[in-house]
């Protein structure tokens, strides 16, 4: 859109644009020549190949606003000429034109007098790493990435994300990574840098790596917990949409309440081979044994093989805090039964004559 805050064209009836400006432009007060304000960029509507010439106007004007600056004809790179006298909050107007082949187009410019920029952005981790499915869609979200600056002025505190890459793109504001191109199965690992600059002057970045990791394994799906008892859960999903597992790891993670306000968390992992599963209705199923009764459970799995564990599923919760227990009759089948005392469809009914007492 050539129309914004940051610049307003002076639009013609020929093909040539400008392109939006990320920010309002921004010189910090008493910045000496060769400073970089920002960058002007225009297009043909008709010919994206066709490149445009910049020119300011005015700028052998004595005492006019555009003898401050000065533009790279062909890059469109605006730069301080000399030194800047005005304090933050003023600004100076200038008109640049676009011109090619008899085309031309006018923008006119505020330049934001601001306070000196400090600080460089700084990310909240220096390495992300992550893995992607090779079947993912392309705008596949992968991974937000998150950089911060400690500036006062909220305009030199601004920060914008970019990446060059075939494999990924980047919302320059939200830091959001989505999939940019279909994967293909000599795709392995990807190294990319991730740049953050912020909105102030001069302008200051900040470099992060970025490790993506394709799984052949995509991640099983519509996992869920068929029924549970108060030390047992029959667990079940369907096999990846990619690649053939040999079997599968359980990360059960279990919340154990001691007192009414304190509890403790532990995960552990359970190993399953594709021999040892169950069948039901087309959906693998194993049993959870010996899980501790009276307790909260979150479960995920991954197929693996001899090459990689794969993409992990989305999460199951569950409880043993029921008044049943159960059993396998085999991989996929199994009975349950009230405890002592409970009776019901659910054996959530408790008969005051038994012996047992109700918790």
């Amino acid at each position: 859109d050539p129309d914004n805050d940051h610049g307003t064209a002076r639009r013609k009836l020929g093909r040539l644009r400008f392109s939006r400006l990320e920010h309002e432009p921004r010189i910090y007060a008493a910045a000496p020549s060769g400073v970089s304000v920002t960058r002007i960029r225009a297009f043909d509507i008709d010919d994206p190949t066709v490149t445009p010439f910049y020119r300011l106007i005015g700028d052998s004007v004595p005492k006019g606003d555009a003898q401050y600056f000065s533009i790279h004809s062909e890059s469109g790179n605006l730069t301080t000429k000399r030194y800047i006298d005005r304090p933050p909050g003023a600004t100076y107007t200038i008109m640049v034109v676009a011109y090619n082949n008899g085309e031309t187009e006018y923008i006119d410019i505020a330049v934001h007098v601001t306070e000196y920029n400090k600080y460089a952005p700084v990310f909240q981790s220096t390495n992300y790493k992550t893995d992607v499915e090779l079947i993912a869609p392309v705008g596949t979200e992968i991974i937000r990435v998150q950089a911060v600056d400690t500036d006062v002025e909220p305009y030199n505190s601004e920060i914008y994300y970019y990446v060059q890459s075939r494999v990924v793109n980047i919302n320059r504001t939200s830091g959001l990574i989505s999939l940019r191109e279909n994967l293909h199965p000599r795709d392995h690992t990807f190294n990319i840098t991730i740049l953050a600059f912020d909105g102030g002057s001069p302008r200051r970045l900040a470099r992060s790596l970025l490790t993506i990791t394709v799984k052949i394994l995509s991640a099983p799906r519509e996992l869920s917990v068929e029924q549970t008892g108060d030390q047992w859960a029959m667990l079940c999903w369907a096999p990846p949409l990619s690649g053939t597992p040999s079997g599968y790891i359980i990360f059960l993670t279990s919340t154990v309440d001691f007192v009414s306000d304190r509890a403790l968390s532990v995960t552990t992992q359970r190993n399953v081979s594709k021999e040892e599963l169950g069948t039901r209705v087309s959906r693998n199923c194993t049993a959870l044994t010996d899980l501790e009764s009276w307790s909260d459970f979150e479960a995920r799995l991954a197929g693996w093989d001899q090459s990689e564990v794969g993409m992990i599923s989305k999460t199951v919760s569950f409880t043993t805090k029921v008044n049943r227990t159960c059993y396998n009759l085999n991989n996929s089948q199994f009975k349950c039964s009230c405890l002592t005392g409970f009776y019901g469809e659910d054996c959530s009914k408790f008969n005051p004559c038994s012996s047992t007492v109700s918790p």
